[in-house]
């Protein structure tokens, strides 16, 4: 259900409430789908569904109320930009996501979506989020060269670790948040969708960007949220 703009360019929902729209986007299989279903119904699944478009709904603590999030789960396929372009008019905030096991899809976020990004900024500017999906994987034994260590000492990625690409090096929390700046982002959170740390986070601080980000003054650099979500990593 997607709810329309009011004269004070606010979304509100049947009850009254304020809401904002929320778009998710990123390559596919980087855990969008297990990151927002973990948010909204708290469940975590390892089975890989494929995504064409999900709407979702929920309810996030602000300023002593509560704001009603509707979220598109977006596919990730290059060639479903159209389905994407048919949700990005009117987005209040995105949050573009990969996999920190994954270095296809963190190279992705500069050949394909900062591209794609541009495009639709032409005709609608909205903040935007960097996530780094499957936080839980830093706390895994580790190579010399930064793969993920099995305990027979065999290099591969975790097992159970949301699907992770086998024998894949840990992007960095510094090469993300440098994208993240390269980006104009607001912030680069990191999350895990399996073990819930710092979901809740990642949502917070889209309903605080997707609030506030007009009266964020224009040098605000990418990352300066309150330090309870931004040092979520």
């Amino acid at each position: 259900m997607v709810f329309g703009r009011s004269k004070s360019q606010r979304y509100r929902a049947p009850d009254g409430s304020l809401s904002r729209k929320l778009v998710v986007i990123g390559d596919s299989m980087v855990g969008k789908t297990r990151l927002v279903n973990r948010f909204v119904t708290g469940d975590y699944s390892e089975e890989f569904t494929t995504t064409m478009l999900d709407t979702l709904q929920a309810k996030v603590p602000y300023d002593s109320t509560d704001i009603h999030l509707t979220i598109y789960d977006t596919a990730g396929q290059p060639e479903l930009i159209d389905v994407r372009r048919s949700v990005y008019p009117a987005t209040d905030v995105i949050l573009l996501c990969f996999d920190i096991s994954s270095p296809d899809s963190f190279n992705n976020i500069s050949d394909h979506w900062r591209p794609e990004l541009q495009q639709i900024r032409k005709y609608t500017h909205c903040p935007l989020i960097l996530v780094g999906n499957k936080h839980d994987l830093r706390g895994q034994p580790m190579t010399s060269d930064g793969a993920i260590r099995a305990a027979s000492g065999v290099s591969h990625g975790a097992a159970g670790s949301e699907g992770e690409s086998e024998g894949e090096s840990l992007i960095t929390y510094e090469e993300g948040k440098s994208l993240a700046h390269s980006l104009g982002a607001y912030a680069y959170l990191e999350c895990s969708s399996k073990t819930g740390a710092h979901v809740r986070e990642v949502f917070r601080a889209a309903t605080l960007v997707a609030m506030q980000h007009k009266r964020f003054k224009k040098s605000r650099m990418p990352g300066c949220l309150p330090s309870c979500v931004s040092s979520a990593h």
